[in-house]
Parts: C-alpha cells; structure tokens; sequence
C-alpha cells in the first residue's frame, strides 16, 4: 500500500471539522462517526459521509467501519469522552482498520499519569498491547484558544505564574492541514507508531500579551474559574509546554501561521478587538 484513501473521523467539532475539510481537500474518502442525537450530520461538509453510531459498541463501530472499508480511523473526541477510547480502538481492531490516530492534538503526553494527559498516554499503551498501530500528533496549545486562555474578556491579559516560559501554539487550521497531509502523503511505514510533533510558533504568554500593545494590561493571578485553565497555566509555567516542532518540514513548503496572523492581530485591529471587551 502506497498511502492510505479511506478515513472515519470520530467527532467533528472544533479539531475533526477542520481535519474532515483539509482529508476532503486532499482527496481522502471520509466518514464522520457521530452517536445517536448528534446534530453533526447535518452540518457536514460537501463529500463527506456520515454514519450515526453507538460509540460505546466496539461490535456497531467495527461494523461501520468494514462498510466504508476504512483504513484509518481518526479520533478528536473531547475530554468527557477519552475513558471510553478504548472501545473505539477495540471495534478498529475488529474491523481491521490499519491505522488509529488518537485524540492527541495538544502537548506531549509521554510519560503523563494524571489527568486529561494521563489518560491520553494509558490509552497509548493500549493500542501498543492490542497490536494497532497509531500515530500520535502533539501541537502545543491551540492559538485559536489565546483569548480565552488569557481570559481577555476581563479586559486583562492574566497571567498565572511569571509567564515566562515557552510554549509552542499551533492554529486549528495548520493542525487539521498538518494531519491530512501527513496521512494522504506518507506511505504507512512512516507514519505507524510514530509521534509527530508540530508548532506554528513559540512563545512565552508575556511575550503573547506583547503582541497586544497596551490593549490588555498583564495581570497575574493565582488561580483561574475554571480548574481546567489553571492548569494549563501551570503546565506552561513548569517548562512543559514545547514540543519542539520537530515534524513541521514534513509539510514541505508550507507557511505556519503566527499569532497574529491567526488571531488577526494588526495595529488597525487593536482598537477594534479592545473595544468587543469590557
């Protein structure tokens, strides 16, 4: 096999909408598994297909999967869902699916045992113990979430911690590009069980408020409302934000996006983006 044509993509929110796009832009045949009630079907792009499926029966998932004769199946689901993983890595075994790409798309999660990235890694070495192949993709933060990392609808840039660490930020738009690519151009040697590593930019969040001006006036804090914000704040703070961007020249010849440019950041824009905030 030269390369893989046949994707399901399970979710397609804020990461697996994108990646339908940019699989369907590379002409990649596309399934987008959604459970029963979702409203996704009716939004999905022209060329993909949809089936509704119980996500938590490996046998109706492995089903789906023989029907659309699918090579690889792509997982974005969110946090709520990453303890059942293994039920869809179960039915890809079943259906002998080649390829499994887990819900990664954030920081490295090697050698994690708690939390969100805990989870991530566990499931990791599941796919190693059932004999599936994966590939993992970690990207750092998505620059699309800055402003709400930040919390600029305070008015402020907030802080936890000096901010004085680095962290690697990549724009949805370059992640979802990123791993059509990689999974419609290499053939499958290079891309089972490997981890890539990709960055549109590095930068520390002090660093990041600068690129607002004076607009919003650093503000440290100790802890945020949310518990999931204070701590990505920590994580960033203790130096583990990076992931080197090792990867990016496998994208050969394309522009990463900066903050700026995703965000839309310019001197005119200033204004206009302070305004929308208190």
């Amino acid at each position: 096999m030269s390369k893989y044509t046949s994707f399901a993509v399970i979710g397609a929110g804020i990461i697996g909408g994108p990646i339908v796009n940019a699989l369907l832009s590379n002409g990649a045949s596309v399934v987008v598994i959604t459970r029963p009630g979702s409203s996704t079907a009716s939004k999905l792009p022209t060329g993909a297909k949809s089936a509704v499926v119980d996500l938590k029966s490996a046998s109706a998932l492995a089903a789906a999967f023989r029907e659309h004769n699918i090579e690889v199946v792509v997982s974005t689901i969110g946090h709520p869902g990453l303890p059942d993983q293994p039920i869809l890595a179960d039915a890809a075994k079943l259906a002998g699916v080649k390829l499994f790409v887990p819900s990664e798309f954030g920081y490295s999660t090697l050698g994690q045992t708690e939390g969100e990235l805990g989870l991530k890694d566990k499931f990791a070495k599941y796919l190693v113990e059932i004999g599936l192949p994966s590939l993992r993709i970690f990207v750092g933060g998505f620059i699309d979430f800055l402003p709400w990392l930040t919390e600029i609808d305070s008015g402020k840039f907030r802080i936890l911690g000096k901010g004085d660490s680095k962290a690697s930020f990549t724009a949805a738009e370059d992640i979802a590009g990123f791993t059509a690519h990689v999974l419609t151009t290499l053939p499958p040697s290079q891309l089972n069980n490997a981890i890539f590593r990709i960055e549109g930019t590095q930068k520390t969040l002090r660093e990041v408020a600068a690129l607002y001006g004076d607009a919003f006036p650093v503000e440290q804090v100790d802890t945020f409302p949310d518990e999931f914000r204070t701590w990505l704040h920590r994580f960033i703070e203790s130096g583990q934000g990076t992931t080197g961007g090792s990867s990016n020249d496998l994208w050969e010849g394309h522009h990463w996006k900066g903050i700026t440019e995703a965000l839309k950041i310019t001197p005119e824009s200033l204004s206009t983006i302070r305004s929308s905030y208190p």
